[in-house]
C-alpha cells in the first residue's frame, strides 16, 4: 500500500515539478533568433518573427515587455507611428501595473515574480519616454518632444520615493520578519533628455532655455560621476552663430543589460538563516540573518535575478562626410549605467521578499511532512518525500528575469557645421583595434537651414 502511494506521490510531485516550470520559469529561447536578426539590422523580420512569439513566449502577463520590444524594434525600422503607438501602450501600462501592484503588494508575499504581470524595469519606464521624445523630435512635434522630456525628468524624481512606497506596503504582510527597504539612488538627472530639449529650444531660438538644459548636461557629469565614467561632451559648437547649418548625429551602439539567475540557498537555525550564494560551483556565506521563531534544520534553495551588461564592441564612432572625416562622436549616456544604477534601488525588495517566500513554503511544506508522517510513518519513505518536496519549494522559485532586450547600451552625440546643400555621408564604428566593424551610408543627405531634422541617427546594436 505505502509503495502505491509513493508512486501516485511520485507521479503528482513529477507533474507538479513539471507546471511549476512552465508557469514559474522566464521565457527567453525567442531571443535567440531575434538576436541574431538585430545583429544584422533586419529589423522588420525581427518584429515579423516578435510577432509571431506574441501568444507562446510573451502572453498577456508579459505584454509589457512585448509591447516594448516591438516599439524598440519599430524605431530601429524606422516605422515611427508603429513605434509611437507601443510605446504609449507600454507607458500606459506600466503605470496602471504599479498603481495596481502597489494596492495588493501586502497580500503578495507567497507569489512568484513570474506569475505576476510584468510591470517594467525603472529604466525601461525612463527610456520609453526618451525613445518616444526623439521620434517626436524627428518628426519636427517639438513641443510633444519636449512634454516626454520633462515626463522623463518627472519619472527620475519619483523613482526612489515609488519604491519606497512598495516597501512600506510589502512591511505590511502576514509573516514578514525582516523589514522591507531600499538602496538610495544617485541618479537624478539624464544628460541624454537634456540634450534632446537643448536641441529644440536651439532650434526654437530661446538660447537661454538652450543654455540651461547645457549647464544641466554639465552638472549630470560632474554629480554624477559614477554613471558619467566618460568625459563630457564639448558643446560649445551648438551655441555658435554661423552662417551654416549644423548637422546633428545621435548614435546609439551596443545593447543595455539582460537578467541572470544567482543562486542562493538557506540553511535555518534557531531564531536565524545562514544565507549562502553560489560561486564558482561552491557555497559561500552571503550573511547570516536574525528570524525570530526560526527552527533549525531547513535547507531551502531558490534564486535572485541579477543584471549583467552586454556593452558594445564599439570603440570609436566617426564621422566621414563626402570621403573626409569630419568629427567623432562623444559619449553622452550610458544607458547601462542608469540600468545598473536604478536596478539597485529595488533589488533588496527582491532579495528579502525571495527570502522570506523561500522560508514560508519551507515551512508550510515541513508542517505537510509531518502530517504525512503521522499517517504513513517516517523512515525512509519520510525522507523520500522531504526530498521531493523540497526540490519542489526550490523549484518554484526560479528567478524572474523579464526584462527588455533591445535598447542601446550607449548613446552617442555629435554637430557638424555645414553649408547648405547635398552631402554623402558615412558612419565609421571601429573596434578597439582601430577597425571598421560596421559603416551606415546617408547618400544625398540634404542639410538645408530651418529644417527640424538636420538630425541623423545611426543604430548599430553590437
Amino acid at each position: 500500500m505505502r509503495f502505491i502511494y509513493f508512486s501516485m506521490l511520485s507521479v503528482l510531485l513529477t507533474t507538479a515539478l513539471i507546471n511549476g516550470q512552465t508557469s514559474l520559469k522566464t521565457s527567453v529561447e525567442q531571443y535567440e533568433k531575434i538576436d541574431k536578426l538585430v545583429e544584422k539590422q533586419h529589423y522588420k523580420e525581427a518584429l515579423d518573427y516578435l510577432e509571431s512569439k506574441r501568444k507562446d513566449a510573451y502572453g498577456e502577463k508579459d505584454r509589457v515587455l512585448y509591447w516594448i520590444d516591438y516599439a524598440l524594434l519599430s524605431h530601429y525600422a524606422g516605422l515611427d507611428s508603429v513605434s509611437l503607438k507601443y510605446f504609449s501602450k507600454a507607458e500606459i501600462a506600466m503605470e496602471e501595473l504599479y498603481t495596481k501592484s502597489l494596492s495588493k503588494a501586502a497580500g503578495s508575499l507567497l507569489i512568484n515574480d513570474n506569475v505576476l504581470d510584468y510591470r517594467g524595469e525603472d529604466y525601461e519606464k525612463i527610456y520609453v519616454r526618451m525613445f518616444r521624445g526623439l521620434t517626436y523630435y524627428k518628426l519636427g512635434l517639438f513641443e510633444d518632444a519636449i512634454i516626454e522630456v520633462k515626463n522623463m525628468n518627472e519619472q527620475l524624481a519619483l523613482l526612489e520615493n515609488r519604491s519606497k512606497r512598495m516597501a512600506e506596503e510589502m512591511n505590511k504582510s502576514k509573516g514578514v520578519k525582516k523589514d522591507f527597504y531600499v538602496n538610495k539612488s544617485e541618479f537624478n538627472n539624464s544628460a541624454l533628455a537634456r540634450y534632446l530639449s537643448m536641441l529644440v529650444y536651439l532650434y526654437e531660438g530661446k538660447i537661454d532655455d538652450a543654455q540651461i538644459d547645457k549647464d544641466k548636461i554639465h552638472d549630470a557629469f560632474v554629480s554624477q560621476k559614477h554613471i558619467y565614467d566618460f568625459p563630457e561632451p564639448n558643446l560649445e559648437i551648438y551655441f555658435n552663430e554661423s552662417d551654416k547649418v549644423k548637422l546633428n548625429f545621435i548614435s546609439f551602439v551596443g545593447l543595455s543589460p539582460i537578467k541572470y539567475a544567482w543562486n542562493m540557498k538557506i540553511d535555518t537555525y534557531t531564531n536565524g538563516l545562514g544565507i549562502y550564494r553560489e560561486e564558482n560551483n561552491k557555497w559561500k556565506l552571503n550573511e547570516n540573518m536574525d528570524w525570530p521563531g526560526m527552527t533549525s534544520g531547513l535547507n531551502i534553495k531558490f534564486s535572485l535575478p541579477k543584471l549583467k551588461m552586454r556593452g558594445t564592441e564599439v570603440n570609436k564612432v566617426d564621422v566621414v562626410v563626402n570621403g573626409r572625416v569630419m568629427t567623432e562622436l562623444s559619449p553622452i549616456e550610458s544607458i547601462e549605467n542608469i540600468a545598473m544604477e536604478t536596478y539597485k534601488i529595488r533589488e533588496p525588495i527582491i532579495y528579502i521578499k525571495s527570502i522570506t517566500r523561500s522560508i514560508l513554503k519551507a515551512i508550510a511544506n515541513e508542517s505537510a511532512n509531518k502530517e504525512l508522517d503521522k499517517t504513513t510513518g517516517s523512515g525512509l519513505f519520510g525522507d523520500l518525500t522531504r526530498t521531493l518536496t523540497s526540490e519542489i519549494v526550490g523549484l518554484t522559485e526560479n528567478a524572474d528575469l523579464r526584462i527588455s532586450h533591445y535598447f542601446p547600451s550607449l548613446a552617442l552625440i555629435g554637430v557638424l557645421e555645414l553649408e547648405e546643400g547635398s552631402y554623402d555621408i558615412q558612419i565609421n564604428y571601429k573596434d578597439s583595434y582601430g577597425r571598421i566593424i560596421h559603416s551606415d551610408f546617408y547618400q544625398n543627405q540634404e542639410v538645408r537651414k530651418g529644417s527640424g531634422k538636420n538630425l541623423i541617427e545611426s543604430i548599430y546594436l553590437k
